[in-house]
C-alpha cells in the first residue's frame, strides 16, 4: 500500500511540474487581451465641465462595467460606432455601465475641435478623451493595425475585446458590438 501511495504522489507531482513548465512557456497575451488588467492612465476630457484637467477615468469608474474605445483613426464609421456605444452605455447606466473613448493617435490640438464637432453633431455624452501620455496608454499594447479596439472590462479586468480595421468596421459588426455590450452589462 505505501508503494502505491508513493507512486501516486510521484505521478501527481510529475503532472503538476509538467503543467507548470507548460504554463511558463506560453507566450504572453497583449495588454488588452481578455484577462489582462486595464492599467490606470491619465486623460483630458474634450467635452466636460472641467476640460483640460487631467483625470483617470479607469480609477474613477473603479469596479463598474466599462466600455473603452481605443481609437486610432477618426472617420464617419468611427463616429457612428461612438454614437451607438453612447446609446448602449446610456441604456445601461442603471446597472452602473460607464464608457469612454480615448483617441490614441494624432495631434491633440487638431483632434480637439474634431471631437467637439463629433460630440455636438452626434449628440453624444460619452466622454471623448485625449491621453496625457503621448501615443496613448502604451502599457495596453494595442494592436498596431487596428483603427478601433473596443474593450469591455469589469473590476479593471478585460472580459471581451473587439478589434477593427477601417474596412472591418461595418454596420453589422457595430450591431454585434452593441448587442454584446447590452448582454454583457446585464451579467453580474
Amino acid at each position: 500500500m505505501p508503494a502505491r501511495r508513493l507512486l501516486l504522489a510521484a505521478a501527481v507531482m510529475t503532472c503538476l511540474a509538467s503543467g507548470a513548465v507548460g504554463w511558463a512557456a506560453m507566450p504572453q497575451e497583449a495588454g488588452c487581451a481578455p484577462g489582462a488588467e486595464v492599467p490606470s492612465f491619465y486623460v483630458r476630457e474634450v467635452i466636460s465641465r472641467r476640460p483640460y484637467v487631467a483625470t483617470c477615468l479607469v480609477c474613477r469608474y473603479g469596479s463598474r462595467p466599462v466600455v473603452l474605445l481605443c481609437v486610432r483613426t477618426l472617420n464617419d464609421q468611427v463616429g457612428e460606432l461612438i454614437e451607438r456605444v453612447d446609446r448602449a452605455v446610456d441604456a445601461g447606466r442603471g446597472v452602473g455601465l460607464r464608457g469612454f473613448a480615448v483617441f490614441t493617435e494624432g495631434d491633440n490640438a487638431e483632434l480637439q475641435p474634431q471631437l467637439a464637432t463629433l460630440a455636438r453633431q452626434r449628440k453624444t455624452t460619452l466622454p471623448l478623451v485625449l491621453p496625457v501620455e503621448r501615443g496613448g496608454p502604451s502599457s495596453m499594447q494595442l494592436p498596431q493595425d487596428a483603427a478601433v479596439t473596443v474593450l469591455l472590462y469589469r473590476d479593471k479586468v478585460v472580459t471581451q475585446r473587439y478589434i477593427f480595421t477601417t474596412a472591418e468596421l461595418t454596420s453589422n459588426r457595430m450591431d454585434q458590438v452593441v448587442a454584446a455590450i447590452k448582454q454583457w452589462s446585464q451579467q453580474p
